[in-house]
């Protein structure tokens, strides 16, 4: 036998074993780099946004204040608004709307927007346009004055304010010519102020009329009682709470209210009476077609005796010229000089020059709940 125990076969030869290499170690990620100059690029953003908010902040001021000094010292209005020992001591601005005659002037006095007694430029303030009356009938160059209108009306005091202060006026000076001239509106409120004047022209799509007073509120009492809410009340008698929006009207406050309308009515209606040859009392504007508060053309108001002419604003120059019989009127808006700030956020001024006007109407004017307004109802919000 070839091999025995103790001689055991050799056994077969193995491959020799690669030795097994360790598994690649993987690398770390190289760590984020920092960008250079970071913080100081920050630091100069935020001195560029600084230093262009303070430039901002300075070239406003600096427009304000060269806005204000141009404004307060323009040479040609300057030299107009010193003319006048009386004016110069107020605070009025003249606008020369046309040259001539120092001597001869025709005063406008602008009525443009809603009439009310807020004071502000936005609006017909009456305040402002009771002192452009006083100081213009104050000039005795001043030899007509031109109430230059465009309007919807306004609040009841606010245009009888205006209408007693040209009263006075005619009062003191009874041979100065005042007529009104009326654009787009010249209605309710409008008119109020215009029946105290001399003379009344209108171009004849002109709206105007609207002869009579309104007062509104609302009833919330349906949508309270839906959502739960009560209003508690305590007054000292049962009229104190009139018009209350949280309980329905009573026939007591019905006729309460309707008496204080036709009051004020009645009122208007004498205004009318005093200032139309053609309706002699209160009762004949009363039994007029237009009592109903109903807006007119300028060619139906014509018709009815309300207007006097049919035209526009040279047609009234033309007309005030002759009256006072003047050979060369200068024209000049009369108005109060705003302080820097109102000229320099309101835009919509009554100094600006005549002709860059808002067009009427505008926006809906939203009634004060209470408030008696002699307005037409073109520009009452819905």
């Amino acid at each position: 036998m070839e091999g025995s125990w103790n001689n055991p076969p050799p056994l077969p030869s193995l491959p020799p074993q690669q030795p097994m290499s360790p598994p690649p170690m993987q690398q770390p990620p190289p760590p984020p780099q920092k960008q250079s100059g970071g913080l100081f690029t920050g630091l100069s953003l935020g001195c560029l946004l600084g230093c262009g908010t303070m430039l901002l902040i300075l070239l406003v001021c600096a427009g304000v204040f060269i806005f204000g000094i141009f404004a307060l010292f323009e040479s040609e209005e300057s030299e107009n608004f010193f003319d006048s020992p009386t004016l110069a001591k107020s605070n009025v601005k003249q606008t020369v709307i046309q040259e001539g005659d120092k001597n001869e002037t025709i005063a406008v006095i602008a009525v443009n927007g809603m009439i009310t007694r807020q004071d502000n430029y936005t609006v017909a303030s009456s305040r402002r346009i009771c002192k452009a009356l006083r100081n213009a009938a104050g000039d005795a160059k001043v030899k007509a004055i031109l109430i230059d209108m465009d309007t919807p009306g306004g609040e009841v005091t606010a245009a009888d304010e205006i209408h007693r202060e040209i009263r006075k006026i005619k009062a003191e000076r009874p041979k100065l010519p005042i007529l009104t001239c009326m654009h787009s509106m010249g209605a309710s409120g409008g008119y109020y102020v215009a029946a105290a004047t001399d003379y009344i022209i209108a171009n004849q799509h002109t709206f105007t009329g609207s002869i009579g007073v309104i007062m509104s509120t609302f009833n919330a009492t349906e949508l309270m009682q839906k959502i739960g809410l009560q209003e508690v009340t305590f007054c000292s008698g049962n009229m104190k709470d009139m018009l209350s929006m949280s309980r329905p009207i009573s026939e007591k406050e019905k006729e309460y209210c309707n008496a204080l309308i036709q009051e004020s009515f009645t009122a208007f209606a004498q205004v009318v009476a005093d200032g139309r040859k053609e309706y002699p009392d209160v009762d004949a504007v009363k039994a007029a077609e237009f009592a109903d508060g109903r807006v007119l053309s300028g060619a139906h108001a014509k018709e009815l005796g309300l207007v006097d002419e049919l035209g526009g604003f040279d047609d009234a120059i033309g007309y005030a010229t002759q009256q006072a019989s003047l050979a060369n009127p200068r024209v000049v808006l009369y108005s109060e000089k705003g302080n820097w700030m109102d000229m320099l956020l309101d835009t919509k001024s009554n100094l600006r020059p005549l002709g860059v006007q808002d067009a009427l109407p505008v926006k809906g004017v939203q009634l004060e709940a209470g408030k008696m307004y002699y307005l037409a109802p073109t520009v009452i919000a819905k």
